[in-house]
Parts: C-alpha cells; structure tokens; sequence
C-alpha cells in the first residue's frame, strides 16, 4: 500500500464532511456525517445547512 500524504489525508476529511462538494440537502449531510454534534440545537441546524448544496434552503 502506497503512503498517504497529509495533504491526502486532508483532503479526504475535507471531502467526508462536505466542506468542498456540498451534499444534496442537510438531511442527506447528516445522514452521511451520521448526525451533527452541537450543544445547541441550532447551531446544529447551521452546521448541516453549511454543508448542504444552496445553503440547505
């Protein structure tokens, strides 16, 4: 197995958690980040809208 760099590795995370291709819609981002971590339900909303292509509207 060839070594993974660490811009690799970055990047693969970056991509996992639809920082660089949004997902379709927040449901979808949080299906595939398998829920969204945050002590306040709404800063939980903004964290899947944030990775949702259009802003989750």
């Amino acid at each position: 197995m060839p070594p993974i760099t660490m811009a690799q590795a970055l990047a693969f995370r970056l991509d996992r958690q639809h920082l660089t291709r949004p997902a379709p819609d927040a449901l979808a981002a949080a299906h595939s980040l398998i829920g969204a971590q945050a002590q306040v339900q709404s800063a939980a909303l903004l964290q899947l809208r944030a990775r949702a292509d259009g802003g989750g509207r």
